[in-house]
Protein backbone atom coordinates (compact mmCIF):
# COMPACT_ATOMS: atom_id res chain seq x y z
CA UNK A 1 0.00 0.00 0.00
CA UNK A 2 1.22 3.50 -0.81
CA UNK A 3 2.00 5.76 2.14
CA UNK A 4 -0.77 8.37 2.60
CA UNK A 5 1.74 11.25 2.45
CA UNK A 6 2.96 10.34 -1.07
CA UNK A 7 1.66 13.64 -2.47
CA UNK A 8 3.99 15.70 -0.26
CA UNK A 9 6.93 13.33 0.28
CA UNK A 10 8.09 11.89 -3.02
CA UNK A 11 11.00 11.78 -5.46
CA UNK A 12 9.62 14.48 -7.74
CA UNK A 13 9.52 17.01 -4.89
CA UNK A 14 12.95 15.96 -3.62
CA UNK A 15 14.48 16.49 -7.06
CA UNK A 16 12.81 19.91 -7.34
CA UNK A 17 14.04 21.04 -3.89
CA UNK A 18 17.75 22.04 -3.96
CA UNK A 19 17.91 21.58 -0.15
CA UNK A 20 16.50 18.04 -0.10
CA UNK A 21 18.25 14.92 1.13
CA UNK A 22 18.44 13.83 -2.51
CA UNK A 23 20.64 16.82 -3.44
CA UNK A 24 22.65 16.54 -0.22
CA UNK A 25 23.71 13.00 -1.15
CA UNK A 26 24.36 13.98 -4.78
CA UNK A 27 26.79 16.65 -3.54
CA UNK A 28 28.38 14.25 -1.06
CA UNK A 29 28.89 11.60 -3.75
CA UNK A 30 30.38 14.21 -6.12
CA UNK A 31 32.80 15.34 -3.39
CA UNK A 32 33.85 11.75 -2.77
CA UNK A 33 34.34 11.12 -6.48
CA UNK A 34 36.58 14.18 -6.93
CA UNK A 35 38.56 13.64 -3.69
CA UNK A 36 40.76 10.52 -3.91
CA UNK A 37 41.73 10.75 -0.21
CA UNK A 38 38.10 10.15 0.78
CA UNK A 39 38.11 6.93 -1.26
CA UNK A 40 41.67 5.58 -1.03
CA UNK A 41 43.16 7.50 1.89
CA UNK A 42 44.44 5.86 5.04
CA UNK A 43 41.74 5.74 7.70
CA UNK A 44 42.41 6.64 11.36
CA UNK A 45 39.67 6.56 14.00
CA UNK A 46 40.80 9.37 16.30
CA UNK A 47 38.24 9.02 19.10
CA UNK A 48 37.02 5.40 19.20
CA UNK A 49 35.65 5.55 22.74
CA UNK A 50 33.24 8.48 22.26
CA UNK A 51 29.63 7.28 22.52
CA UNK A 52 28.00 9.93 20.29
CA UNK A 53 30.66 11.20 17.89
CA UNK A 54 32.49 9.19 15.22
CA UNK A 55 35.59 11.18 14.25
CA UNK A 56 38.18 10.01 11.78
CA UNK A 57 40.79 11.20 9.32
CA UNK A 58 41.52 10.17 5.75
CA UNK A 59 45.03 10.83 4.43
CA UNK A 60 46.48 10.34 0.96
CA UNK A 61 49.82 11.99 0.27
CA UNK A 62 49.52 15.65 1.28
CA UNK A 63 45.70 15.55 1.30
CA UNK A 64 44.26 15.20 4.82
CA UNK A 65 40.60 15.33 5.81
CA UNK A 66 38.74 15.24 9.09
CA UNK A 67 35.24 13.74 9.23
CA UNK A 68 33.04 14.42 12.28
CA UNK A 69 29.70 12.60 12.61
CA UNK A 70 27.46 13.37 15.58
CA UNK A 71 24.84 10.67 16.25
CA UNK A 72 23.28 12.28 19.33
CA UNK A 73 19.81 13.80 19.50
CA UNK A 74 20.95 16.82 21.56
CA UNK A 75 23.44 19.62 20.73
CA UNK A 76 26.97 18.82 21.87
CA UNK A 77 30.18 20.73 22.54
CA UNK A 78 32.87 18.35 21.31
CA UNK A 79 36.62 18.81 21.80
CA UNK A 80 38.75 17.16 19.15
CA UNK A 81 41.28 14.71 20.61
CA UNK A 82 45.05 14.57 20.12
CA UNK A 83 45.42 18.33 19.63
CA UNK A 84 43.72 18.19 16.24
CA UNK A 85 42.36 21.47 14.91
CA UNK A 86 39.88 21.83 12.08
CA UNK A 87 40.98 23.29 8.78
CA UNK A 88 38.67 24.64 6.12
CA UNK A 89 35.06 23.42 6.25
CA UNK A 90 34.41 21.43 3.08
CA UNK A 91 30.97 19.86 3.46
CA UNK A 92 28.22 19.13 5.95
CA UNK A 93 24.54 19.19 6.64
CA UNK A 94 24.81 22.60 8.32
CA UNK A 95 27.51 25.23 7.98
CA UNK A 96 29.51 25.65 11.19
CA UNK A 97 30.05 28.99 12.87
CA UNK A 98 33.58 30.28 13.31
CA UNK A 99 36.97 29.43 11.92
CA UNK A 100 39.57 26.82 12.77
CA UNK A 101 38.93 25.29 16.15
CA UNK A 102 39.63 22.40 18.49
CA UNK A 103 36.13 22.55 20.00
CA UNK A 104 33.02 22.12 17.87
CA UNK A 105 29.43 23.03 18.67
CA UNK A 106 27.58 20.18 16.99
CA UNK A 107 23.89 20.09 16.15
CA UNK A 108 21.96 16.83 16.60
CA UNK A 109 22.80 14.33 13.84
CA UNK A 110 25.30 16.71 12.24
CA UNK A 111 27.99 15.66 9.78
CA UNK A 112 31.03 17.74 8.80
CA UNK A 113 34.11 17.32 6.60
CA UNK A 114 37.15 19.56 7.03
CA UNK A 115 40.61 19.78 5.55
CA UNK A 116 43.47 19.32 8.01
Amino acid sequence: MVNPNFKTINAKRAIADPHSVYHYYRKLLALRKQTPALIYGDFADIDPSHAQVFTYTRTLGEARYLVVLHFGSEPLSYTLPKGIQTGQWIFGNSAPAGEQSTTLSLHPYEARIYTL
